[in-house]
């Protein structure tokens, strides 16, 4: 009978478990194999990962982090390291990658982001910068290619994209440009643009807010200038007429979709300009040979 408190001592105390007072026999370490905090406890105490290595270590009170906290990556490198008040982050956070080079910056207030927070490559080249009130984006974003080559650049307004937005490629070349249209804190409208690598226009997408939808159209172009296409859309899905040019400017295609499949006549032209066929079509399926 005597055998049994001994024998639970141990169980609580094997790898993979915690108890308070459990030591390991080789070095004698009280709480080596903790993996939490223990309910209510006040003071230091160091957390591990199931391999025995230090997952968080730092100050708590109440059971809640409270002081300096470092956290670690499962390797063994530290991972972040800030300040806590009564389990809320505050202040400057510093968080690292696992090779050891800082990974990102940011400022806590109360729990959210203020200020500007900054993320970085493994080589140290700045990757973004963005600027948080409140915890939502707000004014200029930027992001980079390591080569320091701007990728990304616009603003932000209460967390949302606002006015105009660019991206580009590593030689630095404009390759989208998009200007989101808000009104009362909400976006009403989005035009996006597409250039080739001559910064030339080949395509252009209009969206505006119809209710609860989201309403436009896709327009196309040849290298040559001529519009290729021109396709309808709303929420997402091809809804509305679909016609298609080639680069002489002769239609080459012209029909209609509704939810994303094709309704109605569909009538098809060659080079020369005459019809070479007709489909009708009833949700997407052809209801005659053409």
């Amino acid at each position: 009978m005597r055998a049994r408190p001994v024998l639970l001592f141990l169980a609580l105390c094997m790898p993979g478990l915690w108890a308070p007072g459990c030591v390991t026999s080789s070095n004698a370490r009280a709480t080596s194999l903790a993996r939490r905090v223990p309910q209510n406890h006040t003071g230091s105490f160091t957390i591990y990962w199931a391999e025995g290595i230090p997952k968080e270590k730092g100050e708590y009170r109440n059971g809640r982090r409270h002081g300096v906290i470092r956290r670690y990556h499962s390797g063994g490198g530290l991972a972040y390291e800030g300040r806590y008040e009564d389990g809320i982050p505050v202040g400057d956070f510093v968080h690292y990658d696992a090779g050891g080079a800082v990974a990102a910056t940011e400022t806590m207030e109360g729990g959210t982001r203020q200020g500007v927070a900054k993320t970085f490559y493994e080589s140290g080249a700045p990757k973004t910068e963005v600027t948080f009130v409140d915890g939502l984006k707000q004014g200029a974003e930027t992001q980079w290619f390591e080569s320091g080559v701007v990728k990304l650049e616009g603003l932000h307004e209460g967390g949302e994209p606002a006015g105009r937005w660019r991206r580009y490629d590593e030689d630095g070349a404009l390759r989208i440009e998009e200007y989101y249209f808000v009104h009362a804190g909400e976006r009403v409208g989005r035009l996006e643009t597409v250039f080739d690598r001559e910064e030339q226009i080949t395509a252009q997408r209009m969206q505006v807010r119809d209710g609860e939808s989201w309403v436009g159209r896709l327009t196309m172009w040849h290298p040559n200038g001529i519009q290729a296409g021109l396709v309808e859309e709303r929420d997402g899905m091809r809804d509305g007429i679909d016609v298609s040019w080639g680069s002489d400017a002769l239609k080459r295609i012209e029909g209609h979709w509704r939810n994303d499949v094709r309704e109605g006549d569909w009538t098809y032209w060659d080079e020369t300009g005459a019809v070479v066929r007709r489909e009708t079509y009833r949700e997407g399926k052809p209801v005659d040979g053409g």
